[in-house]
């Protein structure tokens, strides 16, 4: 073979290789892009979006250079503002699979092993399941895979002292992307230490650069100058600004958290166990053989790349388990809250080394001549994980998400003009953001978040500005007087009036639609009346959203727990029609969740006659479609 037929023949093969791998991303993009909401997602999505459209400042530690960033995704041409800023964890998840790409290619490793990784990664349930939403996990990872790729530059191509200024600059902008993105730090410090003393040095002299990247967080006290965009809360003072960055504005920091390493044997184990549900779940056992041959491969091909890669696999799973996941049996909202979300780096790392120990086995064909074994195999494991498609088309299908859209537009759409809202917990309060602030819907409707269960104190960001707010309810916001509303019917709340309700000695409450009216005790009885009336006169209003909720295809316990309330008021709609007698009567259980921690829970006993099967029905239908305890890590555990 003469020069030139070589040289094409590699330059064949180079384009080859470049369109395959634009395919790949190409098909995955495409798929998390019809697979992504189409409007909000629970948690705080609407927060989020909220923030990132008037680029206020949302919870601690402020996520500047994401709400930043996400600006950026408003200016999309097409599509509303919560798809949009969607987009940009879909947009982060593929530029992640190709920071893993480039990292397989410096590693040396089989760039055909990538495909069936990187697949395998991408239909994943947590990873994809991250990919849709509006959330900053799959942005976090892609800051934590870019430094990860530096230190494999800096282990591979010998020392580099810019590579270190690059790395801090990064660290800086990971403060204020996730905290999470810090546990980077470890086994990069375990790299610099193969160069002992001049690694030292540069570190010192790097921290300017830290710095730098630590200074998006002036976005903080810049937007917090003025009402204008809006806002978490003001965050102006330094000592708060100080406390916000570190999270102390809440009950457990992230520095109680890593206070919080050292605990007995048993709760290691825990963690252990938590950590293996969580890969096992997500790649089966069948992934295990090659992690194994892959950790190996690793080491005998390097050994400060084999190093670096454990290292940085056990900090994002099982040292990050024993800091944040090791309770003996998780509940719901910890495998959600917690095994969903944070453990995504971990996931990552996992793959790399599982793509390593496919690689050994490529190799092993090459090497033994297995050339048509080595043709046939690679393509055909490259798409195997694919079928998990048909899976995810069923459990994490956002793109038929529209629960916490619609199900907040129908308790905003059902209060009168001028009426106080009071929210609680982030499912209600912060949809009710987005509709406010985005959509303008309702800005005639002050919402109130209620911080607490047992005390009355308020948080006011559904009741900005202030100055505007201040003159449509001047007896709240200059006497704090809330029974003014009550008398006027222009007093409600998400939550009920129990007996150990701080409201308990002034108010009573029934229920309207999902929310509550709240009304003076004197009024109790006719109000009550009124109530009910009203309650079936409004019917047609919530059937789009009983519509949403036996259809979602999304396996999500907070989207679950918003269609519990509609199951409530279709069980209050059964009571109202319930027949005087009858031969067949059903009882539910009913649990309203507002937070991790809070559950009003209440049993309904239903006498079912023609009168009101249909709504017995819808609640069964409802029930049924969205029992909590199926969701996917928590699996027969439920309760």
């Amino acid at each position: 073979m003469d020069n030139k037929s070589f040289i094409r023949g590699v330059l064949d093969a180079l384009f080859f290789e470049k369109f395959f791998l634009f395919l790949f991303i190409f098909f995955i993009a495409f798929f998390y892009v019809t697979f992504s909401i189409p409007i909000i997602s629970t948690g705080d999505g609407g927060e989020l979006a909220s923030t990132g459209f008037t680029l206020g400042v949302p919870h601690p530690p402020g996520y500047p250079i994401y709400t930043e960033i996400s600006k950026l995704f408003t200016f999309i041409p097409v599509g509303n503002i919560g798809e949009k800023i969607a987009i940009l964890s879909v947009f982060f998840a593929i530029l992640t699979i190709v920071v893993l790409y480039k990292t397989v290619e410096i590693l040396g490793i089989d760039k055909k092993a990538f495909y069936f990784g990187a697949s395998l990664l991408a239909v994943s349930y947590t990873y994809m399941g991250q990919s849709l939403v509006i959330k900053f996990y799959t942005f976090n990872l892609f800051f934590v895979a870019g430094v990860f790729l530096i230190g494999v530059y800096f282990v591979k191509r010998g020392y580099d002292s810019r590579l270190v200024y690059v790395g801090s600059f990064l660290l800086g902008i990971i403060v204020s992307v996730h905290h999470l993105g810090l546990l980077i730090t470890l086994p990069l410090f375990i790299v610099g230490l193969f160069y002992s003393w001049r690694f030292l040095k540069d570190l010192l002299k790097s921290f300017p650069f830290f710095v730098i990247g630590l200074l998006t967080f002036i976005h903080l006290p810049i937007r917090s100058v003025k009402e204008d965009s809006f806002l978490f809360t003001l965050v102006i003072d330094w000592d708060y600004f100080v406390k916000y960055l570190l999270r102390k504005t809440y009950e457990k920091s992230t520095v109680d958290t890593v206070k919080n390493l050292y605990s007995s044997f048993d709760s290691y184990l825990y963690s252990f166990n938590n950590v293996f549900e969580i890969l096992y779940k997500n790649f089966s056992w069948l992934s295990v053989l090659l992690f194994l041959i892959g950790t190996i491969f690793l080491f005998r091909k390097d050994k400060k790349l084999g190093i670096f890669s454990l290292t940085t696999f056990v900090i994002y799973t099982f040292f990050l388990g024993i800091l944040a996941f090791k309770v003996q049996n998780p509940s719901l909202n910890d495998w959600f809250v917690i095994g969903h979300q944070y453990f995504i780096p971990g996931l990552y790392f996992y793959i790399l080394i599982v793509i390593a120990g496919l690689g050994w086995f490529y190799e092993f064909l090459k090497n033994k001549n297995f050339s048509f074994v080595y043709r046939v195999i690679p393509p055909v494991l490259a798409v195997f994980p694919l079928i998990y498609i048909s899976d995810r088309m069923f459990d994490m299908n956002y793109g038929t998400e529209y629960v916490p859209y619609s199900h907040s537009k129908v308790i905003f759409g059902s209060l009168p003009v001028g009426s106080i809202y009071i929210s609680f917990g982030d499912n209600h309060t912060f949809q009710g953001w987005y509709l406010k602030s985005i959509t303008g819907f309702r800005n005639d409707v002050c919402q109130l978040k209620q911080d607490k269960t047992d005390g009355i104190s308020f948080t006011l960001q559904g009741c900005r500005p202030s100055k505007l707010y201040s003159k449509l309810f001047p007896q709240f916001f200059k006497k704090g007087d809330l029974k003014f509303y009550a008398e006027e019917d222009r007093l409600y709340s998400i939550i009920p009036i129990l007996k150990n309700s701080p409201y308990s000695k002034i108010y009573s409450s029934e229920l309207y639609i999902y929310s509550f009216r709240y009304f003076p005790k004197q009024m109790e009885t006719v109000e009550r009346e009124k109530l009910k009336k009203e309650n079936l006169n409004m019917e047609n209003r919530v059937f789009q959203n009983f519509i949403d909720c036996v259809s979602h295809k999304v396996d999500e316990p907070f989207s679950k727990y918003l269609c519990g309330f509609l199951t409530e008021y279709y069980l209050y709609l059964a009571k109202q029609k319930e027949p005087f007698i009858s031969v067949n009567d059903i009882t539910f259980d009913i649990k309203r969740a507002y937070t991790m921690d809070y559950i009003y829970r209440i049993f309904v006993n239903v006498k079912i006659g023609d009168e009101n099967f249909v709504y017995v029905w819808r609640a069964k239908a409802l029930k049924g479609y969205n029992k909590p305890e199926n969701f996917f890590y928590f699996g027969e555990n439920g309760e």
